[in-house]
């Protein structure tokens, strides 16, 4: 259907153009370059490189033929504008796929090193809790280990304190029956007198008393001499005690300091927690960012995948649709070769055959067809034209254009009041001839168009040029043309 729409168009601008001449040619070109300019600024040297190399060429074809055949610019310029319209089109498409497939690989890379920025955070402060974790277990081991070693010396404090006691006691009762000897020894002396006037009488009791003196005197210096070996153990026990005391008082210190350090890494430990707790918020909020994330960017992948499989199948109906156009092109080209090989038989002196790249024309000048300053076909040019019309039934798609043509000396004739006239005149005549000569052609393919004496060929400054410019063009067009 688009093919038809297209040949359709090209159909109509190739009559107004005919009718119009060169002014819509030149807006289609420049039309045109600026679509091809469009084109490669979306890569379509790249994405579209088939229409837009057919866009090139056939813009440099209309160009070419813009001063000297304004219906050949025209056509081309039109197909020139068809083809960089369709590679813009799908060039565009795989542009914006190109350009969102980089996007989407840039925010996934993004997402991804974001993802481990946090994973590496979240596993540093994971070993910094361990860390703090294994130190406040450590210090809780070297507490317990205090405590236990303090019990053990606080232990031992009573025991001495225990000790310290009993010697105490022990000391009171030695100091007691010092005392006691004391007082005993006393009253020996005071007894004296008494007993040395009873000397004599008791002279074995006061040796015995005497011996028993020095026995007691003897136990007296060993219970002193046992007192000052109490005292100096006492005195010894006593800096012990201190020793223990102050050791007791350091390990308290040291329970004091490392109960406190231990409290500061607590203090430590809740922050860190809390920062892990916040940072395994701020990780899974993260997450479901980077899910949601994910499930958007996956939900416009498969939107540019959707898109994607129907450009790749835009692009193959392109390309089957192109690969039609080609073997229609190869067909037609063999038909032209064909109508070419059909036609040459027809030249002579005043009949020449040109081709271009578009069109198969075939020129009668002089006076072949017509006398000077008439419309009525010599019966010489009619057997020609029967042959034409022949071998136009055999190629019933294409378009046939009758132009008739003259030189610049006015006419002078009641029928024809000018050149142009006449020109068209001609080109009617013509055309009636060849549909009667073969009532299968269709009159819907040819046209009739005159363009009196503004479209030399040759000079009209001599009769040479001028008889050159004289003439009646059948432009037969290459391309097949549906028409409903």
């Amino acid at each position: 259907m688009r093919a038809r729409i297209f040949t359709i168009r090209a159909f109509l601008l190739l009559v107004l153009a005919i009718a119009s001449g060169c002014a819509q040619a030149d807006v289609v070109i420049a039309k045109a370059e600026q679509t091809i300019e469009k084109a490669r600024e979306v890569r379509a040297e790249e994405f579209a490189p088939d229409y837009y190399r057919q866009a090139v060429d056939r813009l440099a074809e209309a160009k070419r033929y813009q001063q000297s055949n304004n219906a050949a610019a025209l056509e081309n310029a039109e197909k020139a504008l068809d083809a960089a319209q369709r590679a813009y089109e799908l060039a565009a498409v795989h542009f914006e796929l190109a350009q969102t497939r980089e996007e989407l690989e840039r925010t996934k890379e993004e997402a991804r090193k974001k993802l481990d920025a946090l994973t590496k955070e979240l596993l540093k402060l994971r070993a910094d809790r361990d860390r703090l974790e294994a130190a406040a277990r450590q210090a809780e081991k070297e507490r317990d280990a205090l405590r236990a070693d303090l019990e053990k010396q606080s232990r031992l404090l009573a025991d001495l304190k225990s000790e310290k006691e009993s010697l105490g006691r022990e000391l009171d009762s030695l100091n007691n029956q010092i005392a006691t000897l004391s007082e005993a020894r006393e009253k020996l002396q005071s007894d004296r007198e008494s007993l040395r006037k009873e000397l004599e009488k008791r002279t074995k009791e006061l040796e015995e008393l005497a011996a028993r003196g020095d026995s007691l005197a003897k136990q007296v210096a060993e219970l002193a001499a046992h007192r000052a070996s109490l005292e100096k153990a006492l005195a010894e026990k006593d800096r012990e005690v201190s020793k223990m005391k102050a050791a007791a008082d350091s390990l308290r210190k040291e329970i004091a300091t490392r109960e406190e350090a231990l409290a500061k890494e607590r203090r430590a430990l809740e922050d860190l927690q809390k920062q892990r707790e916040e940072a395994e918020g701020l990780l899974e909020s993260l997450r479901k960012q980077s899910e949601e994330e994910r499930a958007a960017l996956e939900k416009q992948l498969r939107e540019f995948e959707t898109a994607k499989k129907r450009s790749e199948e835009a692009l193959l109906a392109a390309k089957q649709e192109l690969k039609r156009h080609e073997e229609e092109l190869a067909k037609a080209k063999k038909e032209n070769e064909k109508l070419m090989r059909d036609l040459s038989g027809l030249q002579n002196e005043q009949v020449r055959l040109r081709e271009e790249s578009d069109r198969i024309t075939l020129t009668f000048v002089d006076k072949i067809l017509f006398e000077s300053g008439k419309a009525e076909i010599q019966p010489e040019g009619k057997e020609a034209l029967k042959k034409v019309a022949e071998i136009l039934k055999q190629y019933p798609d294409r378009i046939v254009q009758v132009a008739g043509h003259t030189d610049t000396v006015p006419i002078t004739s009641a029928r024809f009041p000018s050149n142009w006239d006449l020109s068209v005149a001609r080109a009617v005549t013509v055309l009636r001839f060849l549909l009667e000569s073969e009532p299968d052609l269709n009159p819907r393919r040819f046209i009739a168009a005159g363009f009196g004496e503004y479209r030399p060929v040759a000079t009209n400054q001599t009769e040479a040029g001028r008889r050159e410019n004289r003439r009646v063009e059948i432009v037969i067009l290459k391309g097949k043309f549906v028409i409903e």
